[in-house]
């Protein structure tokens, strides 16, 4: 079936039009996600309660004014003075395990003085890698991964039926600027004929590569064992059985696999985009990134979570875990793909939105407290990625990113044509600050936002945090430390005398003149202040020797041997 289009219009690189964002159909990547399918449904239904919650809403915020019309005496406040924290975060994150450090946009609620705002990457403007012998590189799907002082790429090209056939290919590098397709000692670097959307990550744990995707896996023929029939037709063999995940020791060859039965559980989920996965050591499970689908909506995103990826393991879920639909657009803005990973608290995703009328695909960044909960984007219409002058001017899929200190390698195929034109596909690399992909900021023209924080468990003795500044009236600010239950008296500055910084930025750096110690081992809550364009990334309480925190601190595993 096709997907008619919105007449929604992209707006210069990095933006959107203001007709797309004021469209009268607007993305339902927040409220659609908790009514499981009644979207799809009841359309009109859904869109009536929508209406209704807002009008209420919207009541419950003016009724408290309307008795003070007109009296003496009454005092104004500057908008979100003392906002940051709402009901809605409040069910979101809830009292999750402690973390050595925290994403601050997990901390705080937007409000009319505070916005949240996308980390500015550094992108490279060579190709890395570009078509020589592939029919079509297309979407690319790209996985990046350090294994043994080398980097490894693992990349997708069209074979035929209009992509819907693809191949996944192997290329590495010394130092991951200068590719080699390795032909693995044949005339192509194919390492998996017929394996469709496929992803590879390294999980350092067991020190295996997996797959995750739709593919075929050959048998052994000596054994005279044939795969099924729906394997045969679609592998075009009588050796082959298709699987989903895959398992191998060293990410090219000797692949051992299964499929997954989502039929049952989650019968829209589909393979034709970037599906990937990695493991959450700070949640002891493996996240499936994959996709869902209605005709309602077009292409979504959907998460999976296991604690295991043996076969039995998921016939305990009775035939798969579910697949969560967790960011949901419209038919003219579809959320086509997403790579999703840890960072601090929180996680992550690099979502590839496809503007259908244009063609174009956007690479935007999105953050949730948990893998299938609460999805929002850090900024709906600017780019993480931006597209580019050339080789990346319509398209971009990111790979994972791979933390090379001091900074991450987010490697991405940019395409320079429309998403159902005729365009070339080539790897690029944009880089970025580890403790940088995003953070809270004063809202465009105010000249300062105040706001408290979710409650967190005070681990140490002091405040450190990463933020920029630039001028000195950029600053980052205490203004309060609160005991949530009231036992211990709140810590309050006055103005002339607040612990912050100002005029640099700066990576973990201590608030000056801060004693927490009377809070170890307390939910607080901590009251900020900043000013001018000051951008706040991270926080975490330090101390000389911190208490054993239940989650972790590294976003990203480094580059190991």
């Amino acid at each position: 079936m096709g997907i008619d289009p919105m007449g929604i219009e992209s707006g210069p690189s990095g933006t959107t039009s203001r007709r797309e964002e004021f469209a009268p159909i607007r993305s339902r990547d927040r409220w659609c996600d908790g009514v499981r399918g009644a979207c799809e449904r009841h359309p009109r239904v859904v869109v009536g309660l929508f209406v209704a919650i807002v009008l209420a809403a919207a009541l419950k915020t003016v009724a408290p004014h309307l008795g003070s019309v007109g009296s003496s005496g009454g005092s104004s406040s500057r908008s979100g003075d003392s906002g940051g924290w709402g009901a809605t975060s409040s069910v979101c994150f809830g009292m999750g395990p402690t973390f050595p450090k925290y994403a601050a946009i997990g901390l705080a609620d937007e409000s009319e003085s505070l916005a949240r705002v996308v980390g500015v990457v550094a992108k490279s403007d060579e190709v890395l890698l570009e078509r020589t012998w592939e029919p079509r590189i297309d979407n690319g799907y790209p996985s990046v991964e350090w294994v043994d002082n080398k980097w490894r790429l693992w990349y997708s090209t069209c074979v035929q039926l209009g992509c819907r056939v693809q191949d996944l290919l192997y290329a590495t590098s010394a130092d991951g600027l200068k590719w080699e397709k390795d032909s693995l000692g044949g005339e192509r670097n194919i390492i998996g004929e017929r394996w469709n959307g496929t992803g590879v990550t390294y999980v350092r744990e067991t020190k295996q590569f997996v797959a995750f995707g739709s593919f075929c896996l050959a048998l052994n023929k000596t054994e005279g064992t044939n795969g099924s029939a729906e394997a045969q037709r679609a592998c075009g063999g009588l050796h082959y059985e298709l699987a989903n995940i895959a398992v191998s020791r060293t990410g090219v060859k000797g692949w051992n696999g299964f499929a997954i039965a989502w039929n049952a559980t989650a019968p829209q989920q589909r393979y034709d985009c970037h599906n990937n996965l990695y493991y959450d050591d700070a949640r002891k499970l493996f996240v499936l990134t994959t996709r869902r689908y209605s005709n309602f909506t077009g292409r979504a995103v959907g998460i999976a979570v296991a604690d295991s990826l043996h076969k039995n393991k998921f016939e305990d879920y009775r035939f798969a875990p579910p697949v969560k639909k967790t960011l949901v657009g419209t038919l003219g803005k579809q959320y086509y793909s997403q790579v999703t990973f840890p960072w601090h608290d929180l996680v992550l995703g690099i979502v590839a939105v496809f503007y259908n009328a244009s063609g174009t695909i956007h690479a935007r960044l999105a953050f949730a407290p948990e893998p299938q909960k609460c999805w929002q984007f850090v900024n709906k219409t600017r780019d993480f990625i931006p597209l580019g002058p050339a080789f990346d001017s319509h398209i971009v899929f990111a790979a994972r990113p791979v933390r090379d200190d001091p900074l991450l390698r987010i490697y991405y195929m940019g395409g320079d044509g429309p998403h159902g034109g005729k365009r070339n596909t080539s790897l690029g690399l944009a880089t970025i600050h580890p403790d940088r992909l995003a953070g809270l900021s004063p809202a465009a023209g105010e000249p300062y936002a105040v706001f408290n924080t979710r409650p967190l468990t005070c681990n140490g003795t002091t405040l450190t945090v990463t933020f920029d500044a630039t001028s000195p009236s950029d600053c980052v600010r205490l203004l309060k430390v609160s005991d949530i239950d009231g036992t211990e008296k709140s810590l309050t500055y006055d103005e002339d005398h607040l612990p912050g910084l100002c005029a640099s930025s700066r990576d973990d750096a201590a608030l000056p003149g801060l004693d927490l110690s009377r809070f170890l081992g307390r939910l607080v809550s901590l009251k900020f202040k900043l000013t001018g364009h000051a951008i706040l990334y991270t926080v975490a309480f330090d101390t000389a020797a911190p208490p054993r925190p239940t989650g972790t601190s590294a976003p990203f595993p480094s580059p190991s041997p």
